[in-house]
């Protein structure tokens, strides 16, 4: 990797330009980022894809039949299906996140290792981790105000103000969207403690939420797109054997589990690639913000 290709971070780019700058980053350094991922990343995306049809099965039976019961092992193996899923989505943040800090440093090669990251990830891991829980607690106190309003506009007979309600839930999800994406790169690239992160993210989100949202939109866009094509074939499989019995002995545990790798796999790309993306969203409003360049921050970044 030379030091003149290298990506630079902290600079003003439109969207276009950080797709690219997204794409030239990837290229430079996969080889760094498939070796680090896959320690962990390979056996827990193997765990999340067998627990997949599962999953999948609840979902489209409760679609298709909402009031038949569903095979009570699936209740357990969907459960087990999220605990792995968030255990693999903390580990691909943090992960990136790591190698993002070394490559802005200018100490990432392909030579970086495990060992080199693992300090960072572990410390990014918990700070990731510790703001899930606060959203999570202000989300389930938002949600119990957001309820008994509803419970209310439905006692009293109104409609209109259960709709009100409904479209204010929407709304709300969707003003959110930017400030919570850009909650864990003040830890990446500035060292935050966790909820330092939640309110600069908040913060810079807030005042640049038209951009942030385009950049989330168009990136979970395109992201949806690959994995969509990627599953298609699994998609038609399993469709076409709904209601099949699920197991490792049966033709839909195999032949569903065989199928699922490949975009389980894929999303181990999929998801840094969203990250890079999303960071230079922030570095870039942080550069608008706060005149930051990667020379005048690169002695403060090497103490992190």
């Amino acid at each position: 990797m030379e030091q003149e290709t290298k990506v630079e971070f902290f600079k003003n780019r439109t969207i276009g330009e950080r797709f690219a700058a997204s794409g030239d980053f990837i290229r430079q350094n996969w080889k760094v980022l498939l070796k680090n991922l896959a320690y962990i990343g390979v056996p827990l995306t193997l765990i999340v894809g067998f627990f997949s049809p599962y999953y999948l099965q609840n979902i489209l039976q409760m679609v298709i039949s909402p009031y038949a019961p569903l095979p009570p092992q699936n209740y357990g193996m969907t459960l087990l299906f999220i605990s792995f899923s968030g255990l693999l989505l903390l580990f691909l943040y943090s992960m990136t996140g790591s190698i993002l800090n070394r490559y802005i440093k200018g100490s990432l090669t392909e030579e970086t290792g495990w060992s080199d990251l693992s300090g960072n990830m572990f410390s990014f891991a918990g700070k990731i981790l510790i703001q899930w829980l606060i959203l999570m607690l202000g989300f389930f106190v938002l949600g119990i105000i957001l309820s008994v309003l509803f419970g209310f506009s439905m006692l009293g007979g109104s409609p209109a103000m259960a709709g009100f309600v409904s479209l204010l839930i929407i709304i709300l999800v969707i003003v959110l969207i930017p400030p919570l994406i850009l909650v864990i790169f003040p830890v990446f690239f500035e060292g935050a403690s966790a909820l330092e992160g939640i309110k600069k993210g908040f913060r810079l989100g807030f005042k640049y939420w038209g951009s942030t949202f385009l950049t989330v939109f168009l990136g979970s866009l395109l992201a949806m797109v690959v994995s969509y094509i990627l599953a298609m074939p699994f998609s038609f499989y399993f469709i076409t054997h709904l209601g099949t019995e699920i197991g490792l002995g049966t033709e839909i545990g195999l032949t569903g589990f065989l199928l699922i790798l490949l975009p389980c796999l894929c999303s181990l790309i999929i998801y840094p690639v969203f990250i890079v993306f999303c960071g230079l969203q922030y570095t870039s409003i942080l550069e608008n913000e706060e005149g930051v360049s990667l020379q005048n921050k690169m002695e403060e970044f090497d103490n992190l």
